[in-house]
């Protein structure tokens, strides 16, 4: 497990010298690269994960690493204190933690929360796991900041399998965690070709029934009427056809209110809520658009009231209640799964579904299987969802094989460590290459594995399956691009040498000037 290979040995002499982004596909060893460069460090060290269960997963990986290393006499720094930070340990008795520990796995929120307790000049080493996430406000970004401000050496390494595949996304990951170097390994790289175990694509396209093509052309009649709307008060005109995104950035617009925008923005509401709901009953299931429904009556807007109003909306939801037909891919994955538990019993399947409502009705649809649900915390009043102590159980059961299958949501997606999975089903094609990525790097680890995508035929799944893999495309060409590009703009500064030089003031307003200048291409 912890017998490094030759692209972790090459990625982490970059880590252990520089600031490093580094991307490397799931299930490859990104930890044990982290842990390569930990090894060399003297001072304290923080590992940061966006989720508790995932903190408490590196937790015992890194515990049982820096013990054997203790024990072998291989590790320059050896007998360290691993210790683990979640929000449920009172505050008093992490500030002992912070005084104590050498090496602190953590949420960063907890971090972010006690930053006015934590000295970041004995901070040796960040650590970022999941670090697409280091965008906007998230935690990692305020971390970060303050410790690049605060410590005079500062070192950060960030691990994701996909950071995205806009350019601008990458530098402001680049630029908030002070990166320096990025080390990227795809599964075609000579240095790790041989330890890929291979992963089997599969394509099964289902027909949308011929009820749910009925409820999709009276939804679209209503879309249709509210864009046309739109476009006779001046908006989106140019687009037969508008895009999704142009339409959510006209939401933006609209927001800055006043005058005529006000019955511009019913309309866009209209076509957006119209919008997820030809959605839902493409690619999802009657029983989702139903309760969408449900769920928009809490919505005591004009829009909402004038799409309750409108006939073919009534008519929509009439016939939907009195569907005799379900979707067609619950009974494929009822299917594949039988199937595939009667060839390997002791499979480990997992299905991902992007709606909670969806991985209810699969759980249900699969009795008489060992599985579980595997959701978020509840985020909406009256719903039920999983404690991280629960979510930790049903991870470490399907680990141990007392359950065959999990049907999960996103939750599932980012870190997870389970060997030995046979199968992931994605119910529907997700639109984002990082979702993407990180679904189908649950399987393909330790031995083959299979990734089944169900596809609605001309729907939306298909448009989603394609923006997917045209994106994943270009991260890996933006990615090579930014990495060339650092590689110059380093060399010709020396940033690195320069700010090791000054001292804390003179630092700040060299750092200040050096970050300008090093992404100014």
């Amino acid at each position: 497990m912890f017998e490094p290979r030759l692209y972790q040995r090459n990625i982490a002499e970059t880590c252990k010298k520089h600031s490093t982004l580094v991307v490397l596909p799931t299930g490859l060893g990104k930890t044990l690269v982290a842990m390569l460069a930990i090894k060399e460090k003297s001072g304290r060290v923080l590992f940061l994960a966006p989720t508790k269960p995932l903190v408490e997963q590196h937790f015992k990986t890194i515990s049982s690493y820096f013990d054997l290393e203790s024990k072998s006499g291989s590790d320059p720094h050896p007998h360290r204190r691993v210790k683990m930070l979640t929000g449920i340990i009172p505050k008093e008795k992490r500030i002992a933690v912070y005084k104590e520990a050498d090496i602190i796995v953590a949420t960063p929120q907890v971090i972010e929360n006690d930053m006015d307790v934590i000295d970041f000049n004995e901070v040796s080493l960040i650590v970022f796991d999941e670090a697409h996430r280091a965008v906007g406000n998230y935690s990692y970004v305020a971390i970060a900041r303050r410790y690049l401000e605060e410590n005079a050496d500062p070192h950060t390494i960030g691990m994701t399998a996909s950071p995205g595949s806009d350019a601008d996304k990458i530098l402001e990951i680049c630029r908030n965690l002070g990166i320096e170097k990025i080390e990227i390994r795809s599964e075609d790289d000579e240095d790790v070709k041989s330890y890929v175990r291979g992963i089997a694509y599969e394509w099964i396209m289902v027909e949308l029934p011929e009820d749910m093509k009925e409820i999709r052309a009276l939804l679209q009649g209503v879309y249709d009427d509210a864009i046309n709307n739109l476009k006779d008060m001046g908006y989106l005109r140019g687009f037969r056809k508008v895009p999704k995104r142009e339409l959510i950035s006209l939401g933006k617009e609209l927001r800055s209110g006043g005058g005529s925008r006000f019955a511009a923005s019913t309309y866009y509401a209209m076509a957006l809520k119209i919008d997820h709901a030809i959605e839902l009953i493409e690619t999802q299931d009657i029983d989702a658009f139903l309760q969408y429904f449900e769920r928009l009556k809490e919505d005591n807007t004009r829009a909402r009231r004038m799409i309750m109003q409108d006939r073919r909306v009534l008519k929509a939801i009439y016939l939907a209640k009195n569907c005799t037909a379900g979707h067609e891919k619950i009974e494929k994955i009822v299917e594949i799964v039988k199937k595939q538990l009667e060839e390997k019993k002791d499979s480990k399947i997992i299905v991902f579904a992007q709606y909670r409502d969806v991985v209810e009705k699969i759980t249900e649809k699969l009795g008489g299987i060992k599985v579980s649900k595997f959701i978020g915390q509840a985020n909406r009043v009256g719903e039920k969802g999983l404690k991280q102590k629960e979510q930790i159980e049903i991870m470490d059961k399907f680990r141990k094989g007392e359950y065959n299958v999990i049907v999960a949501t996103s939750v599932g997606e980012e870190g997870l460590d389970v060997p030995n999975t046979d199968m992931v089903i994605f119910y529907e094609p997700s639109p984002s290459e990082i979702r993407t990525i990180q679904r189908r790097g649950r399987t393909g680890r330790n031995a083959p594995g299979r990734v089944i995508f169900l596809i609605t035929r001309g729907t939306r799944d298909e448009a989603f399956y394609w923006a997917s893999k045209r994106k994943e495309r270009a991260m890996h060409l933006e990615l090579k691009r930014l990495r060339e590009k650092i590689r110059a703009k380093l060399e010709s500064t020396e940033v690195k040498e320069k700010i090791k030089s000054s001292n804390k003031r003179k630092r700040e307003k060299e750092l200040k000037q050096q970050t300008i200048d090093l992404w100014s291409f």
